[in-house]
């Protein structure tokens, strides 16, 4: 029969609790529980960078590389981990309260490169694709409102709203795709 000793049960359980004791703290450990925030912005398009915009602004549809359209999405968060946080949004058509995205994943923020203390997504993400995901919605010239949530892996959370109008703009990308763009985001099919 194996006969073990009380110490050695003592330190064979709490040895793995102790020896955690002394652990360096995280690199979000610092940050409080409250007082995180998050901006809405978009991006420029080649979709890197943070790009802010004014509420109710008009913003581009972007032609994307399997012929739909989309507007660029980037984040400003301060206050979260960076690397733990996951982003919630939904977008909305407002003349019809159709919900036309919605879209929960994962979201490893990097630090900001001119605004200290913030971090953006290193690269945007599609905020309204169309044709596809519109279902005979309109989206172009139609106001859309995003909600947004950011929320880390120890519970900090920040929201925001913002309102935009999805144009098709003969500006973005030399106007090559305008008519293609004007078809296929709800105006007129020439």
């Amino acid at each position: 029969m194996l006969a073990i000793r009380p110490t050695r049960l003592v330190l064979f359980v709490l040895g793995p609790i102790l020896a955690g004791c002394g652990a360096e703290p995280g690199p979000c450990d610092s940050l409080p529980m409250d007082g995180a925030s998050v901006e809405i912005g978009g991006a420029p398009e080649g979709a890197l960078g943070f790009e802010p915009f004014d509420d109710g602004a008009d913003r581009p549809l972007v032609r994307g590389s399997q012929g739909g359209y989309h507007v660029w999405l980037n984040v400003r968060a301060r206050g979260l981990c960076p690397t733990s946080t996951r982003l919630e949004l939904r977008v909305f058509e407002e003349s019809t309260d159709t919900m036309v995205v919605f879209q929960s994943l994962p979201a490893h923020l990097e630090p900001s490169v001119d605004v200290p203390d913030s971090a953006d997504l290193p690269r945007a993400i599609a905020m309204i694709i169309c044709p596809a995901l519109t279902d005979g919605v309109p989206v172009a010239d139609a106001v859309h409102s995003v909600d947004l949530s950011l929320t880390d892996a120890d519970g900090r959370r920040a929201e925001a709203s913002r309102r935009f109008v999805p144009r098709c703009d003969p500006a973005v990308q030399g106007g090559a795709f305008l008519a293609d763009c004007r078809c296929q985001c709800g105006l007129v099919c020439e």
